[in-house]
């Protein structure tokens, strides 16, 4: 997550541009501003992307959340998110764990 958030953010960084700017210009000068326009694309790619992975991945935690609640195993109560069968998903999303992850 932290590499895609990374991703997002340096093709729009102004030090990072300058940078690239005094390399590019002294090799080929016209590259600088082809690298320019991709960047804006790339970024809004790279931010659509994770928008939809997070989306994904918040979906199939309530998934689990919800298979948890409805196949809670009496004999091995240790082991299940869920306090008893049947529990309502949204209180296990809800909880300390399914809010913080921890």
């Amino acid at each position: 997550l932290n590499i895609c958030c990374a991703l997002v953010l340096l093709p729009l960084c102004k030090k990072l541009n300058q940078i690239l700017y005094r390399i590019l210009c002294r090799a080929w000068p016209g590259l600088f501003f082809f690298w320019l326009e991709r960047t804006k694309s790339f970024h809004m790619t790279v931010a659509i992307t994770l928008y939809l992975f997070a989306v994904i991945h918040s979906i199939s935690h309530f998934s689990n959340f919800w298979n948890f609640s409805r196949n809670y195993d009496e004999v091995r109560p240790d082991i299940n998110l869920a306090s008893y069968k049947n529990e309502n998903p949204f209180l296990l999303l809800l909880s300390q764990p399914g809010l913080t992850g921890r």
